[in-house]
């Protein structure tokens, strides 16, 4: 009988231990407070080093949640307002687009106004920005010459509503990581 046992749960052992699993703990791993405040330092100058957890498993599911989200799998909870002002004298207009933190809105070309943004989505930082400004900054690079229209302002919008949304179930994700 404990000779089945054994087999059983190194049978178990070893299904667990797939390329993808494994990849999915690395993420999770790395993506972990206790792991980048021990070795974050070292990472600077040298390959992560990966230690196996005795939570290997929750680890693998929860990386493969943030993998999802990185993917762009998420749930629409969008709770963004869009407000308009005067948007027919600025149309036709060269884009301008500004974040204000602050207020957790977006400006753009002071004629429309997208507020909601979670403060929780701006502190989530990838190399040192949220994604929103990341996504702001390249909205902006790909619209430099752009005129503002409303197939152009849905699509603004439609983009930060993803990102807010990525941004609030990822550090949700990283919470129950840590």
């Amino acid at each position: 009988w404990e000779y089945e046992t054994f087999e059983i749960n190194f049978q178990k052992e070893l299904t667990a231990l797939s390329k993808e699993n494994i990849f999915y703990y690395c993420l999770a791993l790395l993506n972990s407070e206790d792991y980048q405040q021990k070795y974050g330092y070292y990472m600077l100058y040298d390959l992560p080093r990966v230690y196996y957890s005795e939570y290997f498993y929750q680890y693998v599911l929860l990386g493969r949640k943030l993998f999802e989200l990185l993917q762009g799998k998420y749930s629409d909870k969008s709770q963004l307002k869009v407000s308009e002002l005067n948007i027919e004298q600025h149309e036709n207009k060269q884009l301008k687009i500004k974040l204000i933190k602050k207020l957790g809105s977006i400006l753009v070309n002071d004629c429309l106004e997208i507020s909601g943004i979670s403060q929780k989505a701006l502190e989530y930082q990838v190399n040192g920005k949220s994604p929103i400004e990341w996504r702001v900054l390249w909205l902006r690079n790909k619209y430099k010459n752009a005129v503002l229209n409303t197939s152009l302002k849905e699509e603004i919008v439609q983009e930060i509503s993803l990102y807010n949304n990525i941004s609030l179930e990822i550090q949700l994700v990283i919470q129950q990581i840590n």
